[in-house]
């Protein structure tokens, strides 16, 4: 790794707590760029600009990639960006302006309300791993966590009797619970005990050995539960934050308040999930509207 990406790494993981495969991702993406406009010094590098970040990303996509990985290397140049103004190498942030390629074709899947509302109470089993697995589901809809930071969480990070939890992730915050999480939570505290081998373990979710959970363990059990619930979609631990955004739209959420909800730095974020929600009415309307298929004349 270049000298001078070392104090960018320092950066992710002290002040950004960033996940180690989110660090070894930015560092590859700034990497990136570096290599496709011939920069040799952190001077260089500081001079970008937005029409350079844009030609990259598009040549990265001329070669195949994916609308999910060229959202990424944009963060990622972003947040290398911030940080070299931190230090007062670079004077702004060139890929701001530049627009975020999100998929206009794939359209993640997304719950209804009512096929939330039967993930959340499945299954209807009383064992202590289901309790568990509910407990997750609620908290994960009640703030929209990724499952980086879902599976990072500590029991002290919970506050309960204040009805919040403390996040540390890219940016320590406080997210607040609703009722029902709250009670969830609770019930899976107090037989949580049982599945531990370590009575010290810090992990809030545990796995059957009493080790912290993963991301593939949650990923095998979100997929269990949408069986048990008999939801047909092809669901993933995203498809619950996306639902979650939808439906705080539907409600009268604005793209200001999803930003703030779901703790996206960058405005255009929340904003595309919006566009989303716009698609998705339109097409609802189109198929629901008793008139809306036919052709009007004269």
């Amino acid at each position: 790794m270049e000298d001078r990406f070392l104090g960018f790494r320092r950066y992710l993981v002290q002040q950004k707590r960033a996940a180690p495969n989110t660090v070894a991702s930015y560092l590859r993406d700034v990497a990136g760029l570096d290599r496709f406009a011939g920069f040799s010094a952190d001077i260089d590098y500081a001079a970008a600009s937005p029409d350079l970040v844009s030609s990259y990303l598009n040549q990265l996509k001329d070669q195949g990639r994916k609308p999910s990985t060229l959202n990424r290397v944009r963060a990622s140049i972003s947040c290398y960006y911030r940080y070299l103004t931190e230090q007062g190498i670079a004077n702004g942030n060139p890929a701001k302006s530049v627009p975020l390629p999100l998929p206009s074709r794939s359209i993640p899947a997304i719950l209804t309300t009512a096929e939330m509302d039967r993930l959340l109470s499945a299954p209807n089993d009383h064992d202590i791993l289901s309790c568990r697995d509910r407990a997750m589901l609620e908290l994960l809809y009640a703030t929209g966590l990724k499952v980086t930071a879902l599976t990072a969480l500590n029991v002290d990070d919970l506050h309960l009797d204040m009805g919040f939890l403390r996040s540390a992730g890219r940016h320590e915050r406080m997210l607040p619970l609703y009722q029902t999480a709250v009670d969830k939570l609770r019930e899976y505290i107090k037989r949580r005990p049982a599945l531990l081998q370590d009575p010290g373990e810090p992990a809030l979710f545990v796995n059957s050995n009493g080790g912290r959970l993963t991301r593939q363990g949650f990923w095998k059990i979100i997929k269990q539960r949408a069986r048990q619930a008999g939801i047909q979609k092809d669901i993933t631990p995203q498809s619950l934050r996306h639902s979650l955004a939808i439906h705080l739209l539907q409600n009268g959420a604005t793209p200001q308040d999803l930003q703030q909800i779901l703790g996206y730095e960058d405005p255009t974020a929340a904003q595309q999930y919006a566009k989303l929600f716009r698609q998705s009415w339109m097409g609802n309307y189109s198929q629901l509207h008793p008139r809306a298929g036919k052709k009007g004349s004269c």
